[in-house]
């Protein structure tokens, strides 16, 4: 097949108007979704009825199912609280499995609708299903009586089929941050629930739920400036990274909090760009790690080592140089002094540690230079 020949400076046929780029798959399909105001336990069933065909059905099932959540945890004068949390112990009581099987799930149209989703590649409602999953799972945390609930919703999405949809979610490319975030929301819930009574078992299936080079990743992604303007009230994926280990740190025992700490990877990106989050997530990040890990007398020095590196102390001692702007009457620390006390608390660990690491790099040195012991230096 023969060449085309470039068209002449002047004369020549001119180029055709490039081709409209392919619209991105994970664009929303139809309408935004509907959410019906709930009156009864049989109209939340009726909608969360899973049909593979009905795509917006899903939608709006799924919307009116978060809408009825958020009237329970931000409760108004509109819809009297025990009136809701009537309706939504019923409607769990329809959630059940109907057999004896231990790996039937619990709310099953909700979990069939986001493997469904997830295996169409339909991110918009695979991540919609996700998020209120965490939505209810919180809801749950929030009352004593509906906690057995909780448990079945727990166990269930800790099965091998969910936790693949999850570990899906958590690797989608960086620009899927409404794939990634809502799987990240979803693990702190359950790593938390009940003062992490799951802990343990979330962190015993770490190949799907702590992979560490997929966590790391996630603790680097961030908004841009452009994109933490026009969306103040959305927590970026790094911020939701940070708000699931912390919630390791908090809810799990010394032997699991040593495991983490030998992610190095997840370790470094934890506190790599902690100069650019927002000042209450800084803080936090301090105040867990000074009260659930360095004030844990179980957890041995050496490991406390593998978070307190000198790259870790000086991204911290970068805090420093951090602009805040504090309502007058706040009882908020300036991050600056979250940090100055932070690094006061753990000084004399950290000095070990930097004098270990200068100890070993003055041996580098030696070595390198051909030098030994008992020669001149």
């Amino acid at each position: 097949m023969s060449k085309r020949t470039a068209p002449a400076a002047e004369g020549g046929v001119q180029r055709q108007t490039p081709l409209p780029k392919r619209q991105k798959l994970d664009t929303p399909r139809g309408p935004p979704p509907k959410a019906e105001e709930i009156h009864s336990a049989r109209q939340l069933q009726h909608l969360l009825v899973f049909e593979q065909g009905n795509t917006q059905q899903l939608r709006n099932g799924i919307q009116s199912l978060k809408v009825f959540l958020e009237s329970i945890l931000y409760p108004n004068d509109d819809h009297p609280l025990p009136r809701q949390r009537a309706i939504l112990r019923e409607f769990l009581d329809t959630q059940k499995p109907r057999t004896n099987d231990q790996d039937a799930p619990f709310m099953s149209n909700l979990i069939q609708t986001w493997s469904f989703a997830s295996d169409s590649n339909n991110d918009h409602i695979a991540s919609a299903a996700v998020a209120v999953l965490a939505l209810l799972l919180k809801t749950l945390s929030h009352n004593l009586e509906l906690r057995d609930y909780g448990m079945q919703l727990c166990r269930t999405i800790l099965q091998v089929s969910q936790l693949k949809l999850l570990a899906r979610g958590l690797s989608a490319p960086k620009h899927k941050e409404s794939a990634i975030s809502p799987c990240l929301r979803l693990l702190t819930e359950i790593v938390s629930f009940d003062g992490g009574a799951v802990a343990k078992q979330l962190y015993s299936k770490r190949d799907f739920t702590f992979e560490g080079k997929i966590l790391a990743r996630n603790l680097g992604i961030r908004h841009t400036d452009e994109e933490a303007a026009k969306a103040k009230r959305r927590p970026s994926v790094r911020t939701n990274a940070v708000k699931y280990v912390l919630a390791h740190f908090r809810n799990q025992e010394e032997g699991a909090k040593i495991d983490i700490l030998k992610h190095g990877n997840v370790m470094r990106a934890l506190f790599d760009h902690i100069r650019d989050d927002p000042p209450d997530v800084a803080a936090e990040i301090l105040d867990v790690v000074k009260s659930h890990v360095i004030a844990d007398k179980e957890i041995p020095r050496a490991s406390k080592s593998h978070l307190l590196t000198d790259r870790a102390l000086s991204n911290i001692a970068g805090l420093y140089r951090v602009e805040q702007a504090l309502e007058e009457g706040s009882d908020k620390k300036a991050i600056d002094i979250v940090a100055h006390r932070f690094l006061l608390h753990t000084k004399s660990l950290s000095m070990e540690i930097m004098m270990q690491a200068t100890e070993a790099s003055i041996w580098d040195w030696i070595r390198s230079s051909g030098t030994t012991a008992t020669g001149d230096v």
